[in-house]
């Protein structure tokens, strides 16, 4: 996956939301960067704005080539993430098996350099 991945939809919207993730490494041009683990597992997503560059002011309102890109990579890093609907997008709710109920999370991530070179999936175990 890379960062470029344009938006698949008509009306900017967030996407691309990796789950079940053991691990994740972002890099730069010269090959640093970071290596993400999930303990047990992450989510994650990586776009070139920020997630608020896709808000309107009402759905339809902008369009893909209105949203600037970015000189950097916005990471999102998450335990889980919500569907946002059911079975339709104009109202139908989300089905429960898929709902995050209010209350306090906790995981944990571990996050470790990598240099030019380096080979996230031959990193040590924690």
């Amino acid at each position: 996956m890379t960062a470029a991945e344009p938006s698949p939809y008509v009306s900017p919207q967030e996407f691309g939301n990796r789950t079940d993730t053991r691990w994740v490494a972002v890099r730069n041009a010269s090959g640093h960067g970071l290596l993400i683990t999930g303990d047990p597992v992450l989510e994650f997503s990586a776009h070139p704005y920020w997630p608020e560059d896709l808000t309107q002011e009402s759905r339809g309102s902008k369009h893909p080539p209105e949203v600037q890109k970015r000189d950097f990579v916005c990471l999102t890093l998450d335990a889980a993430q919500m569907g946002v609907g059911g079975d339709d997008s104009w109202g139908a709710r989300v089905h429960p098996q898929y709902t995050l109920p209010a209350k306090d999370y906790a995981f944990t991530l571990t996050l470790r350099p990598l240099g030019p070179g380096n080979e996230p999936a031959a990193a040590p175990a924690r």
